[in-house]
């Protein structure tokens, strides 16, 4: 059972050195394409709550998810429920939450040893890519998690923000009236 897990930004060239690494000395576990559909209503409340609302494509499946993010201690952690799965994608839930757009993950992902797996993540979405390694131990594990980050020549520091948050980040840049504080009609 994965623990803990660490979330990395690096760049587009420690990405490609970090995949040829992996894929010479780990075991290749799976490969896939997600694309996640995010929503909000017309205030961005749930994005301004530090919750996700989103429909994740994985293949053909379609994932109805609510996410909500909570700091205890000092540590983020997260709190996830599939409400249904779905057959064809809504452009709005529950008549207020509308599609703000979308976010595709071409993940690779690899077996390090018992009880640690590697995930290298290209992310693409409102005309931007990001690329992000993410380290999961179980608990027993982690100790020898902490040694592939040194190994791949990663420090903690490189810690990123979740997918959502630089997706509705860079949503609000593209369209900053879409983020008034006074929670006036955005258009």
């Amino acid at each position: 059972m994965i623990e803990k897990e660490r979330r990395l930004s690096v760049s587009r060239g420690k990405y490609s050195e970090i995949l040829e690494y992996a894929g010479i000395n780990f075991k290749s576990k799976s490969s896939n394409v997600r694309i996640d559909y995010y929503y909000d209503d017309d205030y961005f409340l749930l994005y301004k709550n530090s919750t996700t609302l989103r429909v994740r494509q994985t293949g053909d499946a379609l994932e109805l998810q609510r996410i909500r993010r909570l700091v205890e201690n000092g540590e983020s952690r997260e709190i996830s429920k599939v409400f249904v799965t779905e057959y064809a994608l809504p452009h709005i839930i529950d008549d207020r939450f509308l599609l703000k757009g979308c976010l595709v993950t071409n993940r690779r992902g690899f077996i390090v040893s018992e009880g640690v797996e590697l995930d290298l993540d290209e992310n693409l979405y409102l005309g931007d890519c990001d690329f992000e390694v993410i380290i999961k131990s179980a608990k027993a594990a982690d100790s020898h998690s902490l040694h592939i980050m040194n190994e791949l020549g990663l420090s903690n520091a490189d810690n990123v923000c979740g997918k959502s948050y630089r997706f509705f980040e860079k949503l609000q840049k593209l369209k900053p009236r879409l983020y008034q504080s006074d929670n006036t009609a955005l258009r």
